[in-house]
């Protein structure tokens, strides 16, 4: 299954990423910065832009992470 991720920085996404990698999902990554893992990559700013084409289609879901923090550092 393809799965478009934001968010997979985070302490919610970057424990999805490894769950998701592990049960043998494709994964197209949008954010900031790369996480770690053979996932495909595309830079994006949540705030000023849209999200690509080639991210959105053919995703079987979508998953929305991007956005403030959830825990206190």
């Amino acid at each position: 299954m393809k799965i478009t991720l934001t968010g997979a920085s985070g302490f919610l996404g970057g424990r999805l990423v490894g769950r998701r990698m592990h049960q043998g999902h494709s994964l197209y990554i949008l954010g900031r910065s790369r996480p770690k893992g053979m996932v495909t990559f595309a830079p994006w700013n949540a705030v000023s832009e849209e999200p690509s084409r080639a991210a959105l289609e053919g995703a079987e879901a979508v998953i929305h992470l991007a956005g403030e923090p959830v825990a206190q550092r």
